[in-house]
């Protein structure tokens, strides 16, 4: 997360040179890439604010056993990722569960995932949509998948490039609310 911080503050802080806007910046990830874009969404630190986020095939709870499968991912992210158990340190795992991270002013949010992850299932990112549309004032978009997989874009340029169109419009939509915001109007749709 420092490393991920560090990136938004200095994006923030250059956008201008590259042609950005300086008060509006979003991002984005694929799995844990997700996971992290989710994080730095839900986190409370100024320095490092997003305006609006999209997480591909992420990762949002880090505290789920329910499952044998569950169970199993949960042994794998204490023995290779956190290298703590969740037993001795829970509060690690509360801190790294975007799903636990939500909150009324979190930015825009836009979750795709596939309907046959194998890796996270598509129930986690439905929950995780549920609670932060249960709880965020922002927009909260999701786009399911039917029949496909975890990196379902490294394999499957036919539904790669729709899916990129659909971030691409939500993304334009949340921008010019931004825009319109700043400016004291009403948001026009796209």
């Amino acid at each position: 997360m420092q490393d991920v911080n560090a990136a938004v503050a200095w994006a923030r802080a250059n956008a201008d040179q590259f042609g950005g806007d300086p008060d509006f910046l979003a991002v984005a990830g694929t799995s844990a890439g997700g996971h992290l874009a989710s994080l730095v969404g839900l986190a409370s630190d100024a320095e490092a604010s997003v305006d609006a986020v999209v997480s591909v095939y992420g990762l949002y709870d880090w505290q789920d056993r329910s499952t044998k499968e569950r169970d199993h991912f949960m042994r794998f992210l204490e023995r290779i990722v956190v290298k703590r158990s969740q037993a001795r340190h829970p509060e690690v795992f509360f801190a790294a569960s975007p799903i636990d991270q939500t909150h009324a002013s979190a930015p825009p949010f836009l979750v795709v995932h596939g309907s046959a992850d194998a890796l996270i299932p598509v129930a986690e990112a439905r929950s995780f949509v549920a609670r932060l549309r249960a709880v965020s004032r922002a927009k909260v978009g999701y786009i399911e998948l039917p029949g496909l997989g975890h990196g379902f874009d490294l394999i499957d340029a036919t539904h790669t490039a729709p899916v990129v169109a659909a971030i691409g419009r939500f993304l334009t939509q949340i921008y010019r609310d931004h825009v319109a915001g700043r400016q004291g109007q009403l948001p026009k749709p796209v």
